[in-house]
């Protein structure tokens, strides 16, 4: 098994991990899968929980962005009523796009944790920058037809993990 496609932990959701979780381990910046990491992929408003998931990281001075790999016209409208930052059509798990930000930006990846709901893509980009990140669980049962292709290769990857017991909980870290 590729070491690039294991975790860092495991959560349900992002709605399960605590502020503490993120003190803890001194992040001052999360990046967000958006589609079935935040909300459903065709959820084109901010739930309530994802504005006060958001509103929670504002208030402890944790940034929020918002990471994916959908176009424009999908992101940046959810992404400006949460008023936060994103990145759109990042094409995870390429680097270019994201290394050219985080230098930008300054951003420190020991300080940054991304969340996310794939291993091929997500875990895959996080681990490759050497950045902390979590897998977290599809938050509905629906997927864009492009999802549900790498949901083929991510499935059989998770129960290698799974069979190895490298997929540890938040709660362990």
């Amino acid at each position: 098994m590729n070491k690039n496609f294991i975790p860092f932990c495991v959560a349900k959701s992002i709605y399960d991990l605590p502020l503490t979780f993120y003190h803890k381990h001194h992040i001052k910046t999360v990046f967000v899968d958006l589609d079935n990491t935040l909300d459903a992929y065709n959820k084109l408003n901010p739930s309530s929980r994802a504005i006060n998931l958001v509103n929670n990281f504002k208030k402890e001075k944790i940034n929020v962005i918002i990471v994916s790999n959908n176009k424009l016209s999908r992101v940046r409208p959810y992404a400006s009523k949460l008023d936060v930052p994103f990145l759109n059509s990042l094409r995870k798990p390429l680097l270019y796009k994201m290394r050219r930000f985080l230098k930008k930006e300054k951003i420190k990846i020991d300080e940054a944790i991304l969340i996310g709901d794939q291993l091929i893509t997500d875990i895959l980009f996080a681990n490759r920058l050497k950045m902390k990140n979590v897998l977290v669980a599809k938050l509905v049962k629906e997927d864009q037809w492009t999802t549900k292709i790498n949901r083929l290769f991510d499935k059989r990857r998770y129960k290698k993990l799974q069979k190895q017991q490298l997929l540890v909980s938040w709660e362990e870290k």
